[in-house]
């Protein structure tokens, strides 16, 4: 049976032998494949499989090309180079498809390489997210834990280490601010019953000027609130309402302008505080203490003034569009170069304030008596039915 067999494989075409003769090497070429895709090549190595196959296609390549010419008579040396050229070029064609064979299994092994590869390297990069995470969440802990100490430095120290931690976290970035935040308003409340005016507790140098005063760690957390708006294109929500923040500044220096997106200072002493240049727009100072606060360049459009104490309070150069300045104190306050239109006046106080360039065209609930109530103004473009009080033209010099 085994030689009819054989005596048919010979009367087929020279490539079809060949295939036919290669086909258990191409077998044991898939069992390889099913083995490597069946063990880890982590354990098993990848010699063994190349070994098992070269050793196979050595054999195929010397064998089978011999048994394919063993039926050719030999009877001279012409027959035997004839016989040889058969043998050679059928060991050609084997060749090529064993050739063809070992690069897909080369292939094969390659991108199961790569894929190990790439697990490795996932892994490695979440066991490194994994420390990076728990190295964040020490220092979170840590530098929280430094906010109640007995120790001023030791506070100051966890303050500017949160300020740190949020640059280098965005996931925490929110989470800080609103520690700071609440630093600020759990260890300095407003007490009403103690603010006065003239404040004794803010130093004043010879000019008059007065400088800012917030305890130390109080000052630090606010700067470094300051700081941290400037890390978002649309700013912070700035919370401090209920804090005692006086002689505070909110701004920085050289042009830059602090950044919050949305601000809840009601309930606030303000109180000398320096607000120069701030986007603080839709802000809500309701019932706050500003008085003697600088405002100076401030985007304060539609923000809440109402029942504020603005008395002595900076106004120059202030967008005060929709400003809710109802039942507002703003005694002895100085408006200057101030767009004032559609704010409402109703109830608002302005006794001895100064309105120098000010625009009050469009508004709201303001009448004759405010106006002459206030001690000076100049250039001043009123609503339809208001003129100017007679006072404002003796006192030019308020305006220089």
């Amino acid at each position: 049976m085994l030689t009819n067999i054989l005596n048919r494989i010979a009367t087929l075409p020279q490539w079809a032998q060949a295939l036919l003769l290669v086909a258990p090497t191409l077998v044991l070429i898939v069992v390889s494949l099913v083995l490597a895709l069946r063990l880890d090549l982590g354990s098993v190595p990848l010699w063994v499989f190349l070994l098992a196959l070269g050793v196979s296609a050595i054999i195929v390549l010397w064998l089978v090309p011999k048994w394919q010419v063993r039926n050719l008579p030999v009877e001279d040396t012409e027959d035997r180079h004839k016989k040889f050229e058969f043998e050679n070029e059928a060991r050609k064609i084997i060749a090529q498809i064993l050739g063809g064979a070992f690069i897909l299994v080369g292939l094969f092994f390659t991108a199961q390489q790569l894929y190990v590869a790439q697990d490795v390297q996932t892994v490695a990069r979440e066991a490194q997210l994994d420390a990076q995470e728990a190295q964040i969440t020490e220092r979170l802990t840590r530098a929280t834990e430094q906010l109640a100490s007995d120790r001023l430095e030791i506070r100051i120290g966890g303050i500017y280490a949160l300020a740190r931690l949020a640059r280098d976290s965005e996931d925490d970035f929110g989470s800080i601010v609103n520690i700071l935040q609440t630093f600020v308003r759990e260890n300095a409340p407003r007490e009403k019953a103690e603010e006065e005016f003239p404040s004794k507790t803010l130093y004043s140098d010879p000019s008059g000027l007065v400088y800012p005063a917030p305890p130390a760690d109080i000052e630090a957390a606010l700067g470094s609130l300051i700081d941290l708006s400037f890390e978002r294109d649309q700013g912070i929500h700035l919370d401090l309402h209920g804090a005692n923040v006086e002689g505070a500044a909110f701004g920085t220096t050289g042009g830059s302008r602090a950044n919050y997106q949305s601000t809840y200072l009601f309930n606030t002493n303000l109180q000398y505080a320096s607000l120069i240049g701030v986007n603080l727009p839709k802000g809500d100072f309701t019932d706050s203490n500003l008085r003697g606060a600088n405002l100076s360049r401030a985007d304060l459009s539609g923000v809440s003034l109402q029942s504020a104490q603005l008395n002595h309070a900076n106004f120059f150069g202030v967008d005060l569009i929709g400003a809710d300045l109802r039942n507002a104190q703003l005694y002895e306050a100085g408006l200057a170069n101030v767009d004032l239109d559609s704010a409402d006046f109703q109830g608002a106080q302005l006794k001895r304030a100064i309105l120098c360039r000010v625009n009050l065209q469009g508004a709201k609930n303001l009448t004759q008596s405010q106006l002459n109530a206030t001690k000076g103004g100049e250039e001043v473009r009123l609503p339809i039915g208001l003129e100017p009080p007679p006072a404002w033209g003796e006192t030019d010099d308020y305006c220089q």
